[in-house]
């Protein structure tokens, strides 16, 4: 047995987090199995000293240390690589096979963990796999014939989270396969194997190569089969159709199709490249290190898609939109002539490192996708001719430093000549590159703006808005607006020639673009941009009502309004606010989650976690000055609850609308007690026990942020917060009293007097509910006052004895008298005592209803654990039996309540073995048995 429990030690190290400590291990076993390993005839496990590995499986023991072994080694593997990675492998795979031999059943399955281990770590695994012949044939195999056998079975065990559901490809068996499911961890493996594949004339991977082959036909179209560019849609078969089952989402990532097309095998490349996505292949051909079939394959994909399409340029825009290229993975790749650029770099690059010329490659491919590129990549006429002086503008450049950027241009246009002398290959077009320079369609992008007044302002922005033009009127907004001729004709008090109002725009740009029947991303961004700045200065009702009243629409309201909260002078600010608090009778066609938000950022307050780090009461803003007010913002906060639903009960996840009501509540005692007899009033008209326990939540979180404030004479503000106390658990909820509880707590415990305890007792009056989450504290304290140690006596320690008196030892030749010491042998007497001196104190109603829920049993606990204790010693000491009689009082009180019985049949930890509660407290003569047959038959 000891010898079996020491394996399990080292195996569970071998385990362990820490290399050092699997290192240790290892070496332990392999000094110890030595005379084992002398007779194994494998010595490729000897260079990473795991031959322990081999010689495990040949103790005697074998078959009460496998289930162990196999659970501890699934877990190594988890943080080894190289040598020692691939031991584990075949170590696992023996010691499964061994345990299916003996009949040994568990929960493990070979295939499950090496799936599992390639998906999460398969750079590290790539690595073994590609090193190890021996790793590589037997993952091959085992991936293989896991993945046939889902073919064969063709339902899903399991339609759990991770379970993927995948159309086979038509050209593989004919298509005489329907939808198979197999978990995601075998979807991403076999892409691995896919990603990493070398096709070798080996004779001895022959077997893999068929494998490989096999799995490729199963998930990819083949690479002379021309279907993918004809398809219309994408997705439908092989790889590019897996989705999870739970959420119906792509299974496979943009970094599994760029492993796929990048994949050492030729052939797997291209067809890779037949079989992704075409939202995808922009993102592909930025990779590094691309094959030349699949680089030329995705190519002429993306040529024959503009070319089928009726509108190409709008097909390839749609690609490289920003929105589209945030699903790649690279973060900001900046605007559209921006990715188009790289693009068409990293594509010239390509074309010239592979000695290709336009009439080959014209020849067999479509390049209708690169000279859309080279015709979106070309700047435009207005931009070239002001490109240095415009960027020194926008930055804030002298005309000095402006000067300079055009000279650094010209140094530029005759880089060549200065590169020549090195050696250097020439950066302008050469005869490598000239095949990216095609015909240019001639594009003229200066905008010609119309004369606009009020009468033609909304058919100028409704025509802008049907074109989706978002540059012309960004051209007219920043022209009439904000160019220097008419700021200073504003300061300057002069007459405008433009009668439109800023805020007039701002109304008609905003309710066109709600209304129109389509809108693009760079239109929104526009409209969005352009609506805080415009309505800066002054507003009115028929555009607060656009801002919000409109959630379900394509523009980003929640944005619109955050900026506004930034860009609005405070006059404008309190117009807004004081007209939504007059709307509040009519708020169901209103976004209320924005109204809060709103009423948040300008409410003028702090956080309300501010009180907790200083003394002075932070000055009320105007917004929670009258009860009027108070009275709306509580109302548009309880319909944004009725809409948001429940509350969380985390310690940090507070919902925007308990933030406006925590707000009102920090200003002061009138706006809280106002407040919350609101709530308390919509809580009696609730029709159902949801809402009344979410507003009984709310009302609970403001008495824990600020009991101060919280008027606790109203009966029945006291029942909802007793019994919301009770359904919830609040107790690592912020409470200013918290800090003020445990000093006191701290101060008790290191030295016990009467001044503390009343202090405590009167606060289990004014805020029981808060002194009741600190039961488990109080439990804790309990626990380690009565542990052993070594502590010297005082006058307020309890001292016992055994009943057996000392006992005698043999140390150092001599004989020596020890008294033995162990948990409940010594206790601070007036620390227990006055305990249940501050429980007591608890208005009943409160005590036992919340401190069930909240820790009273743990602290009931360390009570019965001590006197158990204390009636089996020998104590000379009078006081010691006054915690008997006080805790008897506290038994007197419980008995009233409905919880008693329970309790009593329960059973205590460590002690179980002596029954239940009922028979340690008449052993211990703190019930009679007439109380306790009473309690049984009450029970029964």
């Amino acid at each position: 047995d000891n010898a079996i429990n020491a394996t399990n030690l080292l195996l569970i190290d071998v385990s362990d987090r820490r290399p050092a400590r699997r290192r240790c291990a290892r070496r332990v076993l392999e000094e110890t199995l030595s005379e084992l390993n002398e007779s194994i005839e494998d010595k490729s496990f000897d260079a990473a000293q795991c031959t322990w590995l081999h010689s495990l499986l040949r103790v005697d023991h074998i078959d009460v240390l496998l289930s162990d072994a196999i659970r501890h080694i699934s877990t190594a593997v988890l943080y080894e690589r190289g040598q020692v990675l691939r031991s584990l492998i075949l170590s696992l795979n023996s010691y499964i096979a061994h345990a299916d031999k003996k009949s040994i059943h568990g929960d493990w399955k070979f295939s499950t963990y090496l799936c599992e281990l390639i998906s999460t770590r398969h750079n590290v695994c790539s690595e073994a796999i590609d090193r190890f012949p021996d790793v590589r044939l037997l993952t091959i195999k085992v991936v293989y014939e896991t993945f046939m056998e889902c073919l064969q079975s063709m339902e899903a065990e399991d339609e759990d989270a991770g379970t993927v559901q995948l159309k086979p490809c038509r050209s593989y068996k004919d298509g005489a396969l329907g939808s198979v499911y197999l978990p995601l961890s075998l979807l991403q493996s076999s892409c691995v194997l896919l990603s990493i594949w070398k096709d070798k004339n080996d004779n001895e991977e022959r077997r893999s190569k068929d494998y490989v082959n096999e799995l490729s036909n199963i998930l990819m179209f083949p690479f002379d089969s021309p279907e993918p560019l004809l398809l219309e849609t994408d997705g439908i078969e092989g790889i590019a159709s897996a989705k999870m089952v739970a959420s119906g989402n792509p299974a496979v990532s943009v970094d599994e199709w760029v492993m796929l097309a990048k994949s050492r095998c030729d052939y797997i490349a291209r067809r890779a490249a037949l079989s992704a996505p075409t939202k995808f292949l922009p993102r592909l051909l930025l990779c590094s290190g691309l094959p030349k079939s699949s680089l030329l394959t995705m190519i002429d994909r993306l040529g024959k898609l503009g070319e089928k399409s009726q509108n190409e340029h709008k097909v390839y825009r749609e690609l490289l939109m920003p929105s589209a290229a945030a699903s790649w993975g690279f973060g900001q790749l900046g605007s559209r002539r921006e990715i188009a650029r790289k693009l068409l770099g990293r594509l010239s690059a390509y074309i010239s490192m592979a000695d290709e010329t336009v009439e080959t490659l014209s020849e067999e491919h479509s390049l209708t996708f690169i000279s859309w590129l080279s015709e979106e990549s070309q700047p435009s006429e207005k931009q070239r001719k002001g490109r240095p002086l415009k960027k020194a503008i926008k930055a804030g450049f002298s005309s000095e430093v402006a000067s300079r950027l055009t000279e650094a241009e010209k140094v530029l246009e005759n880089v060549d000549d200065i590169l020549a002398p090195m050696g250097s290959d020439s950066l302008l077009p050469s005869e490598n590159v000239s095949l990216i320079t095609f015909k240019t369609i001639p594009y003229s992008t200066i905008i010609d703006i119309p004369q606009v007044n009020k009468e033609n302002l909304k058919d100028f922005i409704e025509g802008c808005c049907s074109r989706n033009d978002s540059d012309t009127i960004e051209e007219w907004i920043q022209k009439t607006f904000f160019s220097k001729p008419y700021q200073a004709r504003v300061e300057q008090h002069e007459e405008l020639t433009s009668n439109i109002d800023q805020h007039t725009v701002a109304t008609v740009l905003l309710e066109t673009s709600i209304t129109a029947t389509y809108t693009n991303s760079e239109w929104n961004r526009a409209v969005e941009r352009w609506t805080p700045v415009l309505s800066s200065t002054h507003g009115n009702p028929k555009l607060w009502k656009i801002i919000f009243s409109h959630k379900d629409c394509d523009l980003d309201t929640h944005c619109i309004i955050s900026a506004c909260c930034l860009s609005w002078c405070p006059f404008n600010v309190a117009r807004c606010r004081d007209w939504l608090l007059s709307a509040i009778n009519d708020l169901t066609s209103y976004d209320l989650q924005g109204i809060v938000n709103f009423l948040l950022q300008t409410s003028g307050q702090q956080s309300s976690h501010a009180p907790y780090l200083q003394q002075e009461r932070i000055s009320a803003s105007s917004l929670f000055q009258t009860k009027e007010s108070v009275g709306n913002l509580v109302t548009i906060a309880f319909e944004c609850a009725k809409q948001a639903g429940q509350v969380i009960n985390q310690r940090n996840d507070v919902a925007a609308w308990l933030h406006l009501l925590l707000l009102v509540a920090q200003t002061g005692k009138r706006q809280a007690n106002h407040m919350i007899s609101i709530l308390l009033s919509k809580v009696e008209e609730a029709k159902h026990d949801g809402l009344r326990m979410l507003m009984g939540e709310a009302i609970l979180r403001i008495y824990s942020y600020y009991p101060w404030n919280v008027n606790l004479g109203n009966p029945d503000l006291r029942k909802l917060l007793v019994d919301s106390s009770v359904s919830i658990d609040w107790r690592e909820w912020r409470s200013p009293l918290d800090d003020h509880l445990n000093n006191m707590f701290r101060g008790l415990k290191q030295s016990p007097n009467q001044r503390l305890v009343q202090g405590l007792i009167d606060l289990s009056k004014g805020h029981p509910l808060i002194l009741l989450r600190k039961l488990e504290l109080m439990a804790e304290m309990l626990k380690d006052d009565a542990a052993a140690d070594t502590r010297g006596s005082s006058r307020s320690r309890i001292n016992a004895e055994n009943i057996g008196g000392q006992i005698i030892a043999n140390y150092n030749d001599s004989q020596v008298k020890i008294n033995v010491c162990h948990w409940g042998y010594r206790y601070t007497d007036p620390l227990w005592n006055s305990f249940i001196d501050i429980l007591l104190s608890v208005p009943r109603e409160v005590l036992f209803p919340c401190g069930i829920s909240m820790g009273l049993e743990g602290l009931l606990e360390m009570y019965v654990k001590l006197i158990w204790v204390q009636s089996q010693l020998r104590n000379r000491e009078q006081k010691a039996t006054r915690l008997k009689l006080r805790f008897s009082d506290f038994m007197t009180a419980f008995e009233q309540d409905a919880a008693w019985n329970k309790w009593l049949g329960s059973k205590l930890r460590g002690i179980g073995s002596l029954g239940n509660v009922r028979n340690i407290l008449i052993r211990c003569s703190l019930i009679t048995t007439d109380k306790a047959m009473e309690s049984v038959r009450s029970k029964s």
